[in-house]
């Protein structure tokens, strides 16, 4: 059956792009804030070249740390359950064994008493 759970890579890509935007605009504004003289194709351009640096250098590891881990926890899970699933079948064997022990001892004993009522009469 395996781990019943959307993928989580595209809701981190789009965070991904999110923190990249979001990096540039912060960028851009305190780049304005600090020097308003500074054209505005300027001020975007050095924040697009900051934004992928800054999220190059600092971001994008744990980003991928945590896509990784999501991997793994995924793995595990889908392990977890195949175990759990296999344990299942296992019982379910078990008690049709059961039950057919149940079947048979029904039987013996119908056979028993009809054996004492015969001896009996």
């Amino acid at each position: 059956m395996g781990f019943d759970f959307n993928w989580t890579c595209p809701t981190i890509d789009r965070m991904i792009n999110d923190l990249r935007g979001d990096l540039e605009d912060m960028i851009y504004d305190i780049l304005q804030e600090a020097s308003p003289m500074i054209p505005h194709e300027e001020l975007q351009k050095i924040a697009k070249e900051y934004s992928v640096k800054y999220y190059s250098s600092t971001f994008e590891d744990l980003i991928e740390k945590i896509r990784d881990t999501n991997i793994d926890m995924r793995k595990e899970a889908d392990y977890q359950i195949e175990k759990h699933e296999s344990h299942i079948e296992e019982l379910k064997e078990n008690v049709e064994k059961l039950e057919d022990e149940i079947f048979d001892l029904k039987k013996e004993n119908e056979n028993l008493k009809d054996e004492l009522e015969s001896k009996n009469s």
